[in-house]
Formats: structure tokens, C-alpha cells, sequence
């Protein structure tokens, strides 16, 4: 049996009206996400711990880019 991953970026989205500077950044910050769950997975953490890993990675992501910006969109 294999497993998946799936990823979303928390509540609303990352609109296409959003210009190029402020989008890049989100969706790169979900790719990282993604890339260190796979390889966790790949590692044989738990799920369990997977999720946590990267909920904490996505978070401090997600603050990171706030700090920069006066509001998210």
C-alpha cells in the first residue's frame, strides 16, 4: 500500500488576479511544504508526524510572508 499527500494553503485561495510578486511567493512556500512531506513520507515518519512537520513548516511560511506585506491578498 502506498500513501498520497495533499495540500492546501489554509481558508481562501490564491487568486489569479493576484499580482505575479505577491503570488510566487505562496505557491513556492506550498511547493516547499510539499517537497518536505514527500520526503518525509519517503523516510518513513508517520503520517501522523508528517502532518505536524509540515503544518509547522507552513505556518512559519505563512508568518514569514505576512511580516512582509500589510495584508495576505
Amino acid at each position: 500500500m502506498g500513501w498520497a499527500i495533499a495540500l492546501h494553503g489554509g481558508a481562501g485561495d490564491i487568486p489569479y488576479s493576484l499580482p505575479p510578486e505577491r503570488r510566487q511567493p505562496r505557491e513556492e512556500a506550498l511547493r516547499h511544504c510539499l517537497q518536505i512531506g514527500v520526503k518525509a513520507l519517503k523516510s518513513n515518519m508517520t503520517p501522523l508526524d508528517v502532518v505536524e512537520l509540515v503544518v509547522c513548516i507552513h505556518h512559519s511560511q505563512y508568518l514569514s510572508l505576512s511580516k512582509h506585506e500589510h495584508s495576505l491578498y
